[in-house]
Order: structure tokens, then sequence, then C-alpha cells
């Protein structure tokens, strides 16, 4: 039964952990975009990959990103 619950616990800390950096991307994206839409396409492609990588660290990726830009 102790392992059981070390496995539970586990679990809800991954989920919270998942959670919380899926928080963190959408409020870094939501900022990004903010700070970058008067540059040119190829600008905001540079700085969102830049961004990303340096957000991702050397954790493995586990989500797919997909990011789409509309000129008007």
């Amino acid at each position: 039964m102790g392992k059981d619950k070390s496995i539970e616990e586990f679990q809800e800390e991954n989920a919270r952990l998942k959670a919380n950096l899926k928080t963190a991307f959408r409020e870094l994206g939501r900022k990004l975009i903010e700070s970058i839409q008067d540059l040119s396409m190829g600008v905001q492609k540079e700085k969102f990959e830049r961004d990303f990588y340096r957000w991702k660290g050397d954790c493995d990726q586990v989500d797919d990103v997909l990011i789409i830009g509309v000129r008007v």
C-alpha cells in the first residue's frame, strides 16, 4: 500500500507540474505576442524560436507546439 501511495503522489505532482507549465507557457506566449506584434514575420519567428528554446531548456518536449502567423 505504501508503494501505491507513492505512485499516486507522483502522478498528482506530475499533473500539477504539467498544468503549471502549460499556464506558464500560455502567459509567456501572450506576453511575447504583445511585445513583437509590430515586427516583421521573419523577426517574429526568430524571437518565438529563441524564447521557446530558452524557456524549454534541457527538458524533453512532450507536447506539440503550433504557432500560426497571419499577415493582414
